[in-house]
Parts: C-alpha cells; sequence; structure tokens
C-alpha cells in the first residue's frame, strides 16, 4: 500500500513537473508588422477653394494609424499636417476612421498687395474608407479646422473661426502585406 502511495504521488509529481515545463500548443502572441501607405486627396474648402493634399500613414497598432500630410490650393495656401487617426467602425470592406492633429498653414497674398499669414490650426478629421482590395481604397474626408495661433502682417486682421474642407480621395498601401490573422502560434 505505502509503495502503491508513492507511486502514485510520485506519477502526480512528475506529470505536474512536465506540464509546467512544456508550453501550451495552441498558446499565440501578438505580431505587429507595420503597415504604410500614400493617400492622395483632392476637395473643397469653402475658405481656400479647392485644395489638393498628399498624405503618408503609417498603421501603429490594428486600428490605429499615424499621418504627415502636405497640402496647397494651388494659389496662395501651403499647408502641413501631422495627425493621429482611430477606426471607431470597421466592417468588411468599410472603416469610419476620427483623428485629432495639428496643421501649420502659410498663406502668402503678397501678390494681392494684403498679407503674409502663417497659422497653427486644431484639425478634426473624420474619414469614411471603402477598401477595394488588401492594397487600394477610396475616401471621403471631412476636416474640421480651428486655428490655435495666427500671425499676420496686415492691420485688423482676424484669427477667423471654424473652417471645413470635403475631400475625395484613394489611398494604396505598401511595405509588407496586410496578416489577415495577427497572431502566430509558439511550438
Amino acid at each position: 500500500m505505502k509503495k502503491s502511495i508513492i507511486l502514485l504521488v510520485l506519477l502526480i509529481t512528475c506529470s505536474f513537473a512536465q506540464a509546467q515545463i512544456t508550453p501550451p500548443q495552441d498558446v499565440a502572441l501578438p505580431v505587429w508588422k507595420p503597415t504604410f501607405s500614400l493617400e492622395l486627396n483632392a476637395g473643397y474648402s469653402a475658405h481656400q477653394g479647392v485644395v489638393a493634399d498628399l498624405n503618408l500613414g503609417v498603421e501603429l497598432k490594428r486600428n490605429t494609424s499615424l499621418y504627415f500630410g502636405v497640402g496647397t490650393n494651388g494659389l496662395h495656401t501651403q499647408y502641413l499636417r501631422l495627425g493621429a487617426m482611430k477606426q471607431v467602425i470597421s466592417h468588411d470592406r468599410f472603416t469610419l476612421s476620427v483623428g485629432a492633429g495639428l496643421r501649420f498653414e502659410h498663406s502668402d497674398f503678397r501678390d494681392f498687395d494684403i498679407s503674409t499669414v502663417n497659422s497653427v490650426m486644431f484639425e478634426l478629421p473624420i474619414q469614411a474608407e471603402y477598401r477595394i482590395n488588401d492594397r487600394w481604397s477610396v475616401n471621403a474626408a471631412l476636416r474640421f479646422t480651428y486655428p490655435l495661433y495666427q500671425s499676420s502682417n496686415a492691420i485688423g486682421q482676424s484669427r477667423g473661426g471654424l473652417r471645413t474642407q470635403l475631400s475625395l480621395g484613394v489611398k494604396y498601401k505598401f511595405g509588407r502585406k496586410k496578416n489577415r490573422n495577427p497572431y502566430i502560434p509558439i511550438y
């Protein structure tokens, strides 16, 4: 009887030790593969007229990305945009994202003998995107901007208020192909 109890305790101890040493086969670790994108947009702003911008984006996590953009209205205004976007709705091929960022704008009206204006603005973009395939997508964006700081050499120049911009564009993702399953198993 003593031998069978000792043998049973030894068997349980060995199997417990083996269970502690051997990792489970169905455990997976998250893998991050950055996805870069290039986006070309054209649109209309009530404040600036027709605008065009080019954005470079990098996906940080599954639904969060940073963007860097440059744009112009072709006449007198150039701008630089920096910000982050977060997907709030993602369904099959459609995503809706919101973001926040800063916009640095330079307007040169010297050809019209008015002034030069430099602005720092808060930007709130809302973007709907339809994915055509793994690389290409089309989007529509509505951007709200509000001047935080503005310098001008004109007398009586006001800061202005909330500005809106509506644009349509195409996006191309390059770099690594997006992994549909962001986890790899441990063996």
